[in-house]
C-alpha cells in the first residue's frame, strides 16, 4: 500500500493540493482511483484536485496571522480526531486550541488528552474543558468567544483549532462553532491591520 501511495504521488502534480495530512492524500488517491475507473483522464483528475480547497471545518485553511497558517478543524468532536489532525502537522510547532463540552467528567479520556497536551508546542483550552484542564500546561479561556489570539506564542508554526470535544457548551453545532472561530480570527487580523 505504501508503494501504491508513492506511485500515486509521483504520477500527479500535488504542488497545489491544499488539504494537509497523509489521511487526506489517501482519500485523494481513493477518489482518483474511482475517477479513473469511471473513465476520466489524468488531466481531468488533476484539474479537479487542483481546484479542490478542502471541506469546511475539516482542517480548513482560514488565514495567516503573522505568516502563521490558521486551520479550522471544528468537526473534531473527540480527542482521536484531534490526534489525526495533529499528525497532518508532524514536526511543526503547533498551537492547539482544544475544548468544548465535557460529555462525562468521570469517563473523560485523560490519558489521550495528556498525550495531546504533551505533543504540542502550546495548548490553549476553552469552554467546559478549561475548568478541568487546570493540571495541563495550558492557557485557559472560559469560552471560545473569549479567546485572545494575541496569547499565541511567537515562534508557533501552525495554529490549529481542533477542539476534540462537542460544541454544545457554547454552540448549537460544530458548524456554528467553526464559523465563530473563523470570524474571531478575521476580526483579530482586521484589528491588527487598522
Amino acid at each position: 500500500q505504501e508503494l501504491e501511495m508513492e506511485k500515486f504521488k509521483e504520477s500527479f502534480d500535488l504542488s497545489r493540493w491544499l488539504p494537509p495530512g497523509e489521511h487526506n492524500l489517501k482519500n485523494l488517491k481513493f477518489c482518483a482511483d474511482i475517477a479513473k475507473f469511471l473513465g476520466l483522464h489524468q488531466d481531468q483528475i488533476e484539474k479537479g484536485l487542483n481546484q479542490f480547497k478542502g471541506i469546511e471545518h475539516r482542517i480548513e485553511f482560514v488565514e495567516n496571522i503573522n505568516n502563521v497558517p490558521v486551520y479550522n478543524d471544528s468537526k473534531s468532536t473527540n480527542i482521536f480526531s484531534t490526534q489525526t489532525a495533529l499528525k497532518a502537522f508532524d514536526g511543526k510547532k503547533v498551537c492547539l486550541l482544544l475544548g468544548g463540552q465535557i460529555r462525562d467528567p468521570n469517563s473523560m479520556n485523560t490519558t489521550e488528552i495528556k498525550k495531546v497536551a504533551q505533543s504540542v508546542h502550546q495548548l490553549i483550552t476553552f469552554g467546559e474543558l478549561s475548568r478541568f484542564a487546570t493540571t495541563l500546561p495550558s492557557i485557559n479561556f472560559e469560552s471560545l468567544r473569549s479567546f485572545d489570539p494575541s496569547q499565541i506564542i511567537e515562534d508557533t508554526e501552525i495554529i490549529l483549532f481542533s477542539p476534540g470535544f462537542p460544541s454544545f457548551d457554547e454552540f448549537k453545532n460544530y458548524q456554528e462553532r467553526g464559523n465563530a472561530f473563523k470570524d474571531l480570527i478575521s476580526q483579530f487580523i482586521s484589528g491588527k491591520n487598522s
